[in-house]
């Protein structure tokens, strides 16, 4: 998964591809750090692009989409929010998560 470190670069994140998964982490946050390489082994057996977020760091794109707490996974289709899950994400939710977003997924 890819870091950003900007609204811009989030911004051209999510719009890069028809599902991304935006994952907000932060420092010290060791379920974050547990979470993400198996979030990044489902992203890759579905062909999903994800990026990291340091809520911490960007305060403005954390608020602008809600989040309170980390992690927090947001999938977007099309730009759009269409899944979210936070703080304890069993695997099963997430694969769940995965699997509806890329059935929202918008066309190319």
């Amino acid at each position: 998964m890819e870091h950003v470190t900007s609204e811009e670069a989030f911004a051209d994140a999510i719009a890069s591809a028809p599902v991304v998964l935006a994952f907000f982490t932060g420092p010290g946050c060791g379920v974050c750090d547990a979470l993400k390489p198996v979030a990044a082994a489902l992203l890759a057996e579905h062909d999903v692009p994800g990026v990291t977020v340091d809520a911490s760091a960007l305060r403005a794109v954390a608020g602008q989409h809600l989040v309170f707490t980390v992690p927090t996974l947001i999938f977007f289709s099309g730009g759009r929010e269409v899944e979210r899950l936070s703080r304890h994400v069993p695997l099963r939710a997430l694969r769940g998560a995965l699997d509806r977003a890329c059935r929202t997924r918008a066309p190319d």
